[in-house]
């Protein structure tokens, strides 16, 4: 079946040729993303984007056109991909999804399952709250800025605040914590903010826009200043309700450790409950595998 089939990079001048969905996409123009499509007898069979995601090639879509389905194609499709990764920027091939806590699988991880991806449960959590029952459980903590703190922006941090929080994301992982130091320098981070202590990055919180709402996603606190934190998350949800409309819904990524921690803290003080809480599974399929 292979033979019929060729792979071949999605771009501006056959971009028509694989419809609406990957157009779509491609109108995004996320940086680093790459697009391939599988032909079959001079049809456009199915479509494919991948994004570069540390050392793995990260499925971002994937779609096998309705007349072509349940004929082999999605794992024809998957070997070209595999062949035509380079060994020497990626390990594998990777694809991953929050799912809810107590639900069954969906389909796509036992199709990928049968297609020589190893399926893991991550130790990333997604809590889903109801925003308008966050906005009247506030303020968590202490109404006033702390005595001698200041309170900056990511995106407006010197040069010197900015070289400490890139240190600090750094460290991170080795505390058997993460934070994305990029993202809390960024205008991204819209609702979060960073608190300074005579020029030391006392604690800071990234807060941003995301589908129907706003996400909680990364934190840091010295020691001492873990209170203060809370001063931060009041911060982000004044910041959230001069949108208009208010956004519908809270998301806290948090994975195992503090933040995952705070996050009960500060909600089960309020008494409000989960919308739902889901966890990130993968799949990934190596290249050092396939031979």
């Amino acid at each position: 079946m292979s033979d019929e089939l060729i792979l071949t990079a999605i771009n501006g001048e056959n971009l028509n040729f694989f419809g609406e969905e990957i157009k779509a996409l491609y109108k995004l123009k996320i940086p680093g993303r790459t697009f391939f499509g599988l032909v079959k007898d001079g049809a456009a069979a199915g479509a494919a984007a991948l994004d570069l995601y540390g050392n793995t090639a990260d499925l971002r879509f994937f779609a096998i056109a309705d007349q072509f389905r349940k004929k082999g194609l999605g794992r024809e499709f998957l070997n070209l991909l595999m062949k035509a990764l380079d060994s020497r920027f990626v390990i594998g091939l990777s694809a991953g999804m929050f799912v809810g806590e107590d639900k069954p699988l969906p389909e796509i991880f036992s199709f990928l399952s049968k297609c020589g991806f190893v399926i893991n449960k991550g130790s990333t959590f997604r809590t889903r709250y109801d925003m308008k029952e966050v906005v009247a459980a506030a303020p968590f903590g202490k109404s006033e800025l702390p005595e001698g703190a200041k309170l900056i922006r990511g995106a407006m941090a010197d040069e010197k605040v900015q070289e400490k929080v890139v240190a600090i994301a750094e460290e991170l992982p080795s505390l058997n914590s993460w934070l994305d130091g990029k993202l809390m320098l960024s205008k991204e981070n819209r609702y979060g903010g960073i608190m300074l202590k005579n020029g030391e990055v006392s604690c800071m919180i990234s807060v941003t826009k995301f589908e129907d709402g706003a996400r909680l996603e990364g934190l840091y606190a010295r020691p001492e200043a873990l209170m203060e934190l809370t001063y931060l998350f009041d911060y982000a949800v004044k910041a959230i309700t001069v949108e208009d409309p208010l956004p519908k819904t809270f998301y806290i990524d948090a994975q195992e450790g503090k933040l995952l921690k705070f996050e009960d803290t500060w909600m089960k003080k309020r008494n409000l409950n989960r919308l739902e809480r889901q966890v990130f599974m993968s799949a990934i399929r190596r290249i050092e595998d396939e031979f």
